[in-house]
């Protein structure tokens, strides 16, 4: 049987971010690599994005570790008779 994992608000958040930064990130090489840039300008534009992407990736690996550690099983359970709206 599969694990359950729960997440909260902030790391849903955070998931979508990577996302977004991926996909921006896809879009940056596609520009460069169309561009008419020199080789050194290359270079630099693909050391900035190699520092981002492992940055943000050790990030994301973090997240999902903590995601990993919350299972449905340390879930307090709350009695919906004891819930403020």
């Amino acid at each position: 049987m599969k694990n359950k994992h729960f997440i909260t608000h902030e790391q849903l958040r955070d998931l979508r971010h990577y996302e977004r930064m991926f996909a921006n990130t896809a879009e940056d090489i596609k520009k460069l690599s169309v561009g008419e840039n020199n080789k050194m300008q290359q270079g630099f534009e693909l050391g900035k994005l190699h520092s981002t992407l492992r940055m943000q990736s050790l990030s994301m690996l973090s997240l999902l570790g903590e995601i990993t550690a919350q299972t449905i099983d340390s879930v307090p359970t709350i009695n919906p008779d004891e819930m403020q709206w």
